[in-house]
């Protein structure tokens, strides 16, 4: 689990140090693995607008651009195909050290002067290769420093977690951690939006048909537009070391990062009779996952299906029949309870092994599923990707109770050698949400 200072800060505002967090952590029994810091410092990374693009004169590969840098018109030859005018993006300018130890320095092209460099997520520090650049919205004024757009200045503990501690999975359960220690109240994240008006249940139905499908919960959003998400919400899933894929697709990431509940987008347009089916695989059934492999299914498997066939390896990972592509125009949101020794059954029989899995084979959190489907649907209105239907679908057909645990003071520091108040094992206890 990676564990972002900043966004860490935005859930509890701890005024402690990420070295000294680290340390409290590891000292309440989370095994910190790495620490890293992000981004290459106070450098001269800054937001440009391509102000014209022309074909180099003598390298059909290469493009010649002139940028505007605020205070200044640079020229930037590159290699990148589709720029436009009018976009917004990074460049390191002459005499910036980017994370391989390259300093830039003036440099002449097939013959043609180079000013600066377009620079990607590599250059910048962070474990994550792409042949795209990093696009700046067109609200940021040309000129700005990278590091203070956004903080891709900032520090990642990693923490190996033991298989029991799967509420440490999501960044609310390392809030709680934090709440111990630090004695600062936890923001639960903003999880109100605008609705449709139009009721969830006259478009859409759940049935569950297994007993290893403990709660189901779905949300219909229509009209949606797929496009790359915010470069806030980006950076957040890169540091996490999980890739950007689309704006329906990062919600999904960004809210398993954030409260520990993995998602599924389906194509809602792809699902017969708009009704989903909740149901054990049948012996010799086939589905072909989102990897492209098709993969044989055998009873105990959970199918989230159709009337007519399988669309989702039920905690593991989707199918390509109902995949979200450019071409989505609704969407159907699942937020699931699966029962952790099947999906451990599946995935190791499968070899197939994903975030979704690993979560759920550690036991999610039957009870914040509600608020963790909310808090998707409010990224939903808050990133205009579509509207939203009113309420969501909430099948629970045995309701979890919470175990009571009754002991004494005296009992636990009998256990621990220890001499511990009682108002003290009380407020920590309630700090981790007991």
């Amino acid at each position: 689990m990676k564990v972002t200072y900043d966004w860490l800060k935005d859930i509890i505002p701890v005024e402690m140090d990420a070295q000294a967090i680290a340390q409290n952590l590891m000292m309440r029994g989370l095994e910190m693995e790495s620490f890293t810091e992000t981004g290459i410092g106070k450098q001269e990374v800054v937001v440009v607008e391509i102000i014209a693009i022309d074909q180099h004169p003598q390298a059909d590969r290469l493009f010649v651009t002139q940028v505007d840098a605020g205070q200044e018109k640079l020229q930037v030859v590159t290699n990148l195909k589709g720029l436009k005018p009018g976009q917004k993006l990074l460049v390191a300018k002459l005499g910036v050290k980017l994370a391989d130890g390259m300093e830039l320095k003036p440099v002449k092209l097939k013959g043609v002067d180079s000013q600066g460099m377009y620079v990607g997520w590599q250059e910048l520090g962070f474990d994550f290769k792409s042949e795209e650049p990093i696009f700046v919205d067109k609200s940021v004024k040309n000129g700005t420093p990278y590091y203070e757009m956004l903080p891709f200045c900032d520090q990642v503990i990693e923490l190996e977690l033991t298989a029991n501690r799967g509420d440490c999975l999501g960044m609310l359960g390392i809030a709680r951690e934090v709440n111990t220690f630090s004695e600062k109240d936890i923001s639960v994240p903003e999880h109100s939006y605008a609705t449709n008006g139009k009721p969830v249940k006259d478009i859409f139905s759940v049935e569950i048909q297994t007993p290893d499908c403990h709660r189901y919960c779905g949300a219909v959003i229509e009209h949606v537009t797929i496009e790359p998400s915010p470069l806030w919400m980006q950076l957040r899933l890169v540091k996490a070391g999980i890739r950007p894929i689309s704006n329906v697709v990062d919600i999904t990431n960004y809210v398993l990062l954030e409260m520990n509940q993995p998602m599924h987008a389906f194509d809602l347009d792809k699902i017969a009779d708009h009704k989903i089916i909740v149901r054990d695989a049948k012996q010799g059934e086939k589905m072909i996952t989102l990897d492209d492999i098709e993969r044989g299914l055998v009873p105990g498997d959970i199918v989230v299906a159709d009337k007519n066939c399988g669309h989702c390896l039920g905690g593991v990972m989707g199918s390509e029949l109902s995949e979200v592509s450019d071409q989505t125009k609704n969407i159907f949101l699942e937020a699931a309870f699966f029962n952790p020794p099947n999906i451990r059954k599946t995935s190791r029989r499968l070899g197939l092994r994903s975030d979704s899995s690993y979560r759920f084979e550690r036991h999610t959190d039957k009870g914040n599923i509600p608020l963790a489907l909310k808090r998707a649907l409010y990224l939903f209105d808050l990133l205009k990707v579509g509207t939203v239907y009113e309420g969501i679908i909430d099948e629970y057909p045995v309701q979890w109770q919470p175990d009571k645990i009754e002991f004494t003071a005296d009992w636990i520091n009998a256990k621990l050698g220890s001499d511990i108040p009682k108002d003290t094992m009380h407020s920590i206890l309630v700090d981790l949400g007991f």
